[in-house]
């Protein structure tokens, strides 16, 4: 994939049907063909990979809590479980989160 804007580790992403990353929000959601998760830092405009399977760490807002549906937000790459227009299937976290951080999932 290539990155269209600086990615850090553990972000959450969305890719189009160009091959082309963001971080996913609830704007841009709707835009991609997969929902990722970073595994390394990249500057924009270099390619890199995402995980879209399989136990990983994933950015969450605080607060979040553990075993429940987990939503997109305006925060650029993070989850939480506060309910918006766009829900992320497929991603749990396994512990309850106190601060913005990433989670295990």
């Amino acid at each position: 994939m290539l990155s269209n804007e600086t990615i850090e580790n553990f972000y959450v992403l969305v890719l189009t049907s160009a091959c082309v990353a963001s971080r996913l929000t609830t704007t841009n959601a709707d835009d991609g063909v997969y929902i990722g998760v970073a595994q390394a830092t990249m500057s924009s405009g270099f390619f890199g990979w995402m995980q879209v399977l399989g136990p990983t760490t994933v950015n969450c807002l605080s607060t979040c809590s553990s075993s429940v549906a987990l939503f997109s937000t305006a925060t650029a790459g993070s989850l939480d479980d506060t309910t918006t227009t766009v829900k992320i299937a497929g991603i749990q976290i396994l512990a309850n989160i106190t601060a913005a951080t990433g989670a295990s999932g």
